[in-house]
């Protein structure tokens, strides 16, 4: 049964006069639960991995400042959760992601501060409560298997896409004795979500009151002031959030199962034929008037919890081959949403100490002469100009094959000026793509590629910056990569600051960047110019002369976050694999709650 379930037994046998059930859920042993030291070192490696590999948006600052400043954090965190009155979370800010060359999502950044906090609450938390949830659930579920959650120690859930290809799978295996399938989804479902009824929910699932510090403090994660630039003038602004939790971090998807676990007990209690990931709802039937009955039933559930269906998303789909064509769309589409491979390096392979310039890897002369006829070929079967990339599906399957070049591979200079340029043309066409194409802007600086394919790269990577048509988060994901620590390896950005002539460039277009209202890109040149001077009186200049008044109290913690790193003598920002490698974590059991 494995050692926590075991631990579970013995603690259900346990004479009443030292321990009963009632008592796990207690407010004393919840609270002891979030105070514990494994668990606050657990959240800060969650949190760090989290903004590294998965969130739109990582303000590098505060994971340097935080990573050199660790128990002051801890100590801070302490006394927090000894008192929530101590406790009010700090300013987060919004920026925009594009869906299409039409609309955006507003994701909101939780302060790192706030985010490791919400991660202690949310691990607790899912160590009691995933369990319970019904089995057709696919979303954010915990890692139980150990050996998977010792190789991936910086993850609380199951790598995203085992959830969507179970997902998917079950949905298969569904159709053979289903002739309909109701597919839907919630509308505006993270900003609709009730902070009463979560905290009544929570309360009620760990059977504790709502007025117990655990709660109370949990109530606290949920209500913050937002600042940002209106989009109307470009004012700063500010708004509290009263409703709803934040689209921008991990912590969340949890949370969102808690949400909606009384609506998938009552389908399940009905026996009603259901899967759920997040808000997206599948209900398998034997006939249309039954899907239709089944969505009133959740649609009424739902309205309880005050939320409701999107009627436009909403759809019955009859005939088995219509049902499978669909599922495979949405695999298709699951695809597409996969996080992208970036470099990697990879140690095993060196045969002496990196000297910490290059991003060195060992090149098979043989693999790059069998790639380098075999990938263009295919290519130009594919896409013979960028009249062929004529759809979003295209598009992503043009940045794709980009991302796939091995690194260091000898690339025939004219057909990749080609590939650069359409790419530069892709992005104002098809911004949703965004996150992929600002990587492979970065990517072909690697000093692996020629000097030709280098300097055709830093000619559109500028010419990015330049065009105001390409949408911001672009150039914010660009600044990314650009300051993003590599495990054995400077950032890019200091590689290609060496050359004088590229670093007066570099400045230049970081100080046009840096007038752009949007706080993630500011805050992006911020950590760009600090690791270009290393000295917080020419990034209080930089930030001074760029900013109307009043500058945003993200950036003025910024700025005091690199001065103090500054006085500290900070040493560069270690990767995220290197954290890993001095994290304190051990994982010689499942769980953390019955430790």
């Amino acid at each position: 049964m494995g050692r926590t379930a075991d631990v579970r037994l013995d603690l259900l046998k346990t004479d009443k006069s030292t321990f009963n059930i009632d008592n796990l859920m207690n407010k004393d042993f919840l609270i002891d639960q979030i105070r514990k030291r494994e668990v606050f070192e657990r959240a800060y490696v969650y949190a760090i991995s989290y903004r590294i590999t998965h969130d739109s948006y990582c303000n590098f600052i505060e994971i340097d400042y935080y990573r050199q400043n660790k128990e002051k954090l801890f100590k801070e965190i302490e006394s927090s959760l000894e008192n929530p009155n101590l406790y009010d979370a700090e300013t987060a800010f919004s920026y925009y992601l594009p869906k299409s060359d039409m609309f955006f999502r507003r994701m909101i950044y939780t302060p790192f501060k706030d985010l490791v906090i919400k991660f202690i609450f949310v691990s607790v938390l899912a160590e009691l409560l995933d369990f319970t949830f019904v089995q057709t659930c696919f979303s954010y579920r915990l890692e139980r298997n150990i050996e998977k959650k010792k190789k991936s120690k910086g993850n609380l859930y199951r790598y995203y896409y085992e959830g969507v290809k179970e997902f998917i799978a079950w949905q298969l295996s569904q159709v053979e004795n289903s002739s309909c399938m109701l597919k839907t989804d919630i509308s505006s479902f993270y900003d609709s979500i009730s902070h009463e009824y979560l905290l009544l929910a929570i309360s009620k699932q760990i059977n504790i009151a709502k007025d117990t510090h655990f709660l109370i403090l949990f109530g606290k994660t949920l209500k913050f002031k937002i600042c940002y630039y209106s989009i109307v003038d470009g004012k700063l602004s500010e708004t509290y959030n009263s409703q709803g939790i934040p689209i921008g971090n991990e912590a969340e998807g949890f949370i969102a199962n808690i949400f909606l676990k009384e609506a998938d007990e009552a389908l399940f209690n009905l026996g009603i034929n259901f899967g759920r990931y997040v808000d997206d709802f599948r209900i398998f039937t034997n006939s249309k008037t039954d899907a239709v009955k089944a969505s009133i039933i959740l649609q009424e559930f739902l309205l309880k919890i005050g939320v409701n269906l999107n009627a436009s998303k909403t759809k019955v789909i009859e005939a088995e081959e219509e049902i499978i064509n669909f599922i495979e769309e949405s695999k298709e589409s699951g695809v597409s949403a996969m996080p992208f491979q970036e470099e990697e390096y990879d140690e095993s392979k060196q045969e002496k100490k990196l000297n910490k310039t290059y991003i060195i890897k060992e090149i098979d002369s043989e693999k790059i002469s069998m790639h380098k006829e075999s990938y263009y070929l295919e290519h130009q079967t594919v896409f013979l100009k960028i009249e062929d990339i004529n759809n979003e599906d295209k598009a992503k399957q043009f940045g794709k094959f980009l991302n796939e070049i091995p690194l260091g591979i000898e690339l025939e200079t004219q057909i990749f000026s080609e590939h650069i340029e359409w790419l530069y043309q892709l992005s104002k066409m098809y911004p949703k793509h965004g996150k992929l194409y600002s990587w492979l802007f970065v990517k072909f600086l690697s000093q692996d590629y020629s000097d030709d394919v280098q300097r055709i790269s830093l000619k559109y990577l500028f010419a990015v910056f330049d065009d105001e048509l390409i949408n911001t988060f672009i150039k914010t994901r660009i600044i990314h990569h650009l300051v993003k620590p590599r495990k054995g390896a400077l950032t890019y950005i200091e590689r290609i600051s060496a050359r004088k002539n590229l670093r007066e460039r570099i400045i230049e277009h970081i100080t046009k960047l840096m007038r752009i209202t949007c706080m993630a890109l500011q805050l992006n040149c911020i950590y760009a110019y600090y690791l270009l001077f290393k000295d917080h009186r020419y990034v209080e200049d930089f930030v001074s002369k760029s900013l109307k008044r009043p500058i945003p109290e993200p950036i003025q913690n910024a700025v005091y976050q690199i001065g103090t790193l500054c006085f500290q003598g900070s040493s560069r920002l270690v990767s995220f694999e290197e954290i890993l490698e001095e994290s304190e974590i051990e994982y010689e059991s499942e769980s953390i709650i019955f430790q």
